[in-house]
């Protein structure tokens, strides 16, 4: 029986997200209350476990949170 060989994704860590969130004096749980989102989905998102393809919703949500337009180059980068 052959046996599918599982690709393991390593976690990419936004630091675009760590450093607007610093850039606004947000804590994690602030952005999370801001987009509408529970703290550990943020959490995982901004530690690169989950949110691996940035939908445009979320992407949104997260530039309108910072106040950035430029927001959404930056998922395009990674």
């Amino acid at each position: 029986m052959a046996t599918k060989s599982l690709k393991k994704r390593v976690p990419l860590i936004r630091m675009y997200l760590v450093e607007y969130r610093n850039k606004f004096n947000y804590s994690q749980l602030d952005v999370a209350n801001k987009i509408n989102m529970v703290h550990s989905l943020y959490n995982q998102i901004e530690n690169g476990k989950q949110g691996h393809l940035m939908n445009a919703e979320k992407l949104m949500a997260l530039a309108n949170a910072f106040n950035e337009d430029d927001l959404r180059d930056f998922d395009r980068k990674v």
